[in-house]
């Protein structure tokens, strides 16, 4: 049984959700008593809730902007002399049952839940998080109990979670199908029970070829295997590894058959059904013949003065046909170019700048200031088999060389050379993951699909997000990239303000009051779930569409950092794309944008708010005005760059600038 959640306002009092945090399966309050000189401050939602009845000590008051409801059963409230809900307050008293027999009907029910019923789940072994989100949408949850094959047993209510969340952990998990019961009881004393069974699979699939790598005398087949049925099976025949959703890389169900008709490097590795991924990339290096041997560059230099790289070898021995020369950048790429000298097969053609007939020289002056690049060259004989490349020789771009014209490219050029080995940007851990993720975002706009890229999404999505801004940013990235995030939508949800059965928002960790920011990254990434749960989240669209989140100085249309605070050009370009982005159409007048626009072209505090106007905001202007407005934008961003490539020296903001361009339409 599911259903979706709604957004409401109801919250619980600070005294019953520690309770929730600290019981495991729990019953609610009977008889709630609300202690004497009790206020509710203006701005503040407070729900006091009791199966039976609720009693109000002296002195209660709600404050005007205060809201407070009081829910009880047929024990009825008692309000007591002192008792005040002062001019501008909201006050409600409701029952689901009372003497005219009024009452509520309605059981509660199970959401969501990770792993889902019927669902095989990839484990290696470590422990497994069993979360299931409730929800009752009138009296309210009374109790919740968890069975494991109808024992009961101990699980956690709230915790790092939203109060309507259970956790259960399942320490050692080993390969079998595990059975739990979740008995739900509301207020009313309506109950129900769903049932939800998952399959643990915690090995790994096993690829191997036949045949093994060797010398062989002509084209030929190789079959891949798995050990596991119904694997699927990646790999890749142009000697630069596999990725799954990568443009070089082919899969199939296991076994899969592979001609071979030239000399490579066959990468491979498996998935199996639950997602479990083989634990390394295979390889089988295959030779047609021989091919020519190694070269060494006996020349590499920096020509500041024309600004190219210039470059000679030693002629190869025998028939030649020509040359080629590589270049790259990343330390990836620099470890796949050596693997494959070690090797004794051919470089990767993907990363080779020139094909060149008999000269032992070349240049390049498709360069960027301030980075390192790496070069390689390998020697083509007359049936134009390539060689093995020589040792790569690195060559450093004096940092004031106007280099490449072409802003983003120089961006990306400084982006590449920048990366971790551990595939992250930002040398402060508290920003990589939103370093990143925007770096990401801008590699995907540009088209750039290599190890640099994959290494950063492992990085990505095996490191915790401790935050929903941050998760958010996360799920929307890896969905992008074809990836799949249903458990990361089940956290986020649990780590959502949900009242009753309807989702209110996001703040940027649970508990915390919900943001314009958290909750617009919220419900577009709660969105990418392959499970049909858009309901749940809507109401959180409405919210925000309905100016929840608005600064205190009732501006139309404008979101802050913080709510009642200052607007933000940022934050409200933000919204607008995403909430407008769901609806197909605007709702929002954002004109009030180009009223932020300072005389040098930028908008708001700099950076940032300018990328995201000329992103995010079609009518910064009126006819030509607004042409002149965006291309003023444009030519801010354009003279904050830095001679290296970068916008000061940050992985962040020159993801976000590249962007920014790219998406302006202000490029020449």
């Amino acid at each position: 049984m599911r259903t979706t959640i709604k957004t409401s306002k109801l919250f619980l009092l600070a005294f019953i959700i520690s309770l929730l945090m600290l019981n495991t399966s729990f019953a609610g309050i009977n008889n709630l008593y609300i202690p004497n000189g009790e206020t509710v401050l203006g701005g503040d939602i407070k729900t006091y809730t009791a199966r039976n009845s609720i009693e109000a000590g002296t002195s209660f008051v709600v404050e005007s902007g205060g809201d407070a409801t009081l829910r009880a059963g047929s024990g009825g409230i008692a309000l007591k002399p002192g008792f005040h809900a002062k001019n501008g307050a909201k006050f409600a008293a409701k029952f689901w049952y009372d003497s005219q027999g009024l009452q509520d009907n309605k059981a509660p029910t199970v959401v969501d839940s990770y792993p889902t019923d019927g669902e095989n789940v990839a484990n290696d072994g470590s422990p497994l998080e069993l979360r299931v989100i409730f929800a009752d949408d009138d009296s309210g949850i009374y109790s919740v109990k968890l069975y494991e094959d109808g024992v009961e047993v101990q699980a956690t209510i709230g915790g790092s979670y939203n109060d309507q969340t259970l956790s259960y952990i399942i320490t050692n998990p080993v390969e079998q199908t595990y059975i739990y019961t979740v008995v739900l009881e509301d207020m009313a004393g309506n109950t129900d029970s769903i049932d939800i069974s998952f399959t643990v699979d915690n090995d790994p699939p096993v690829t191997t070829a036949s045949p093994t790598g060797g010398t062989f005398s002509g084209p030929f087949t190789v079959t891949l295997s798995s050990d596991e049925a119904g694997s699927t099976i990646y790999y890749s025949t142009d000697n630069y590894p596999p990725f799954v959703n990568s443009s070089n890389t082919d899969s199939g169900v296991s076994p899969i058959v592979v001609t071979i008709d030239r000399s490579m490097n066959l990468q491979f590795f498996a998935k199996d059904t639950a997602g479990n991924i083989e634990t390394t990339t295979k390889s089988e290096v295959y030779l047609l013949g021989a091919i020519p041997d190694a070269l060494t560059i006996t020349l590499a230099s920096f020509d500041s003065g024309a600004q190219r790289v210039e470059l000679s070898w030693n002629a190869a021995s025998g028939q030649i046909s020509g040359y080629h020369l590589y270049r790259c950048l990343s330390p990836f790429d620099v470890d796949i170019l050596n693997q494959s000298r070690n090797g004794g097969y051919p470089p990767p053609a993907r990363l080779r700048i020139g094909a060149l007939s008999t000269p032992t020289s070349s240049s390049d002056s498709a360069i960027v200031s301030g980075v390192t690049y790496f070069y390689g060259v390998t020697a083509v004989d007359a049936n134009g088999t390539e060689g093995v490349i020589s040792p790569l020789v690195p060559i450093d771009v004096d940092s004031t060389t106007s280099g490449d014209s072409d802003p983003s490219m120089k961006a990306m050029a400084w982006l590449e050379s920048t990366q971790s080995e551990e595939g992250y940007w930002d040398d402060k851990r508290r920003l990589r993951m939103l370093a990143t993720s925007q770096v990401l975002n801008a590699y995907k706009l540009m088209g750039k699909d290599d190890a640099g890229t994959h290494h950063a999404l492992f990085y990505l999505r095996g490191h915790f997000a401790d935050n929903n801004d941050y998760l958010a940013r996360k799920m929307i990235l890896l969905a992008d990239y074809g990836q799949n995030v249903d458990e990361m939508v089940n956290r986020l949800i649990a780590q959502s303000q949900i009242s009753g059965t309807q989702i209110q928002g996001w703040g940027v960790r649970t508990r915390l009051l919900f943001d314009a920011v958290s909750t617009a990254l919220g419900a577009k990434a709660a969105d990418l779930s392959t499970r049909s749960i858009d309901p749940m989240i809507n109401e959180g669209r409405l919210y925000l569409a309905g100016s929840t989140y608005l600064d205190s100085k009732n501006f139309p249309d404008r979101f802050g950092w913080v709510r009642a605070q200052d607007p933000s050009v940022f934050v409200s370009c933000l919204v607008y794309n995403i909430v407008e982005e769901y609806y197909g159409f605007s709702i929002y007048n954002s004109s009030w944008i180009s009223d932020y626009q300072n005389g040098d072209g930028s908008f708001g505090n700099g950076l940032i708010d300018t990328c995201a106007a000329i992103m995010w905001i079609d009518d910064l202007g009126d006819g030509g005005a607004q042409w002149i407005k965006g291309l003023a934008a444009y030519n801010y961003i354009l003279d904050k760059q830095s001679s290296n490539g970068s916008w000061n020296d940050d992985p962040y903001l020159t993801g976000l600038c590249i962007e920014a361009l790219e998406k302006s339409g202000y490029a020449p």
